[in-house]
């Protein structure tokens, strides 16, 4: 009798399961491959029939849903288009999804021309982040007389966008999340020097960063005033490059 009970038990059980995956609905699903902030178009989504168990309360289920929403992830072709796949809904573009996406409202995206050598040549990417070195000439006195000064004046802030150039192709800028005072600091730099972009790694220890500006006094205390001391040939010692002292041996 046991077994009987147990039998149809098991039989009513594979019925449920069966019923469950074979029973489909509707669902959006990606068709070709979306990069993250991109705008979702007609041919990149379409419906298809799926299980009703892989359907949950965020499952898009008409292309309405989806046309036209910004992504806010990678997301593979094949996936099931849910919401949290894509960005919050509201006005502008690409770039103010991206932003508003960080979850901080004070940030603002930022231009910042720079290319070159003090782009690293070409190999930043979205996503990468960089501390953000000012080299500056800055009015000492009032005879006006100027001093070079460089300072860390961004650390660790993210890339959210390349600018390249229309015909080079090559990097003529990029666009980093700031807070409006760093903005403003940072198109001061800008205007009174030049930027140069210094690449965190992926675990980067933000506090490495926090340094003291490096003026003329500074520079030949350190540098040279030390190297009198220590008896050494300033001639040989190497005050370019990585700026280290040599170590006795």
């Amino acid at each position: 009798m046991a077994s009987i009970v147990l039998a149809v038990a098991v039989s009513v059980l594979v019925i449920q399961m069966l019923d469950r995956y074979t029973n489909t609905t509707k669902a959006v699903m990606v068709k070709e491959t979306i990069d993250p902030f991109t705008r979702i178009g007609s041919a990149q989504v379409e419906i298809a029939h799926v299980p009703k168990a892989v359907v949950g309360d965020a499952t898009l289920t008409t292309l309405e849903q989806a046309s036209g929403r910004i992504s806010r992830t990678y997301v593979p072709a094949g996936t099931i288009l849910t919401h949290a796949h894509l960005s919050v809904s509201g006005e502008g573009g690409l770039l103010a999804a991206n932003i508003t996406e960080q979850g901080d409202p004070q940030k603002r995206a930022y231009p910042i021309a720079i290319k070159g050598i003090d782009s690293l040549s070409g190999y930043l990417v979205k996503g990468d982040k960089v501390d953000i070195i000012a080299a500056m000439k800055l009015p000492v006195g009032t005879g006006g007389t100027t001093e070079p000064v460089s300072a860390i004046i961004g650390r660790s802030l993210e890339i959210i966008e390349i600018i390249y150039g229309k015909d080079s192709g090559s990097i003529e800028g990029v666009i980093v999340s700031l807070t409006p005072q760093q903005a403003q600091e940072v198109k001061f730099a800008q205007l009174s020097g030049s930027l140069t972009f210094a690449l965190n790694p992926y675990e980067s220890d933000i506090e490495a960063s926090r340094t003291e500006p490096t003026t003329s006094n500074e520079f030949i205390e350190k540098y040279i005033s030390r190297a009198q001391k220590e008896g050494l040939n300033i001639e040989n010692t190497p005050l370019s490059g990585e700026f280290s002292m040599p170590t006795e041996q």
